[in-house]
């Protein structure tokens, strides 16, 4: 949805050849939680003052959290990882996207 641009830039802070790291995850996950919440704000605009900024964070930790594994099962390393485009790993993520629904939920009722 809204991180591709930080994937490349989350995947290059792993990059231990040995494979993926709790570290990795940490990093991964954080900075996708970040980049995932700076976007969705930009993209709402006037309109974030009625968003529920608690389920935005717990949906940005889910949805980052959910990439980190679904890229982790496909690429043995992170450096693997890196190889694929910004397009190819949001594919490789792309169950990982909320609902509509989930989103609507987002909204102060």
């Amino acid at each position: 949805m809204m991180v591709s641009a930080s994937v490349a830039l989350l995947l290059s802070a792993c990059s231990q050849p040995e494979g993926w790291t709790d570290q990795d995850r940490t990093d991964f996950v954080g900075n996708c939680t970040s980049s995932y919440i700076l976007s969705f704000e930009a993209t709402m605009g006037e309109m974030m003052s009625e968003v529920n900024k608690e389920k935005l964070d717990n949906m940005a930790a889910s949805y980052c959290s959910c990439s980190f594994e679904a890229i982790k099962d496909k690429y043995d390393t992170p450096e693997e990882a890196f190889t694929r485009t910004t397009d190819e790993l949001l594919m490789d993520a792309a169950d990982c996207e909320p609902t509509d629904e989930q989103i609507d939920d987002l909204l102060i009722k």
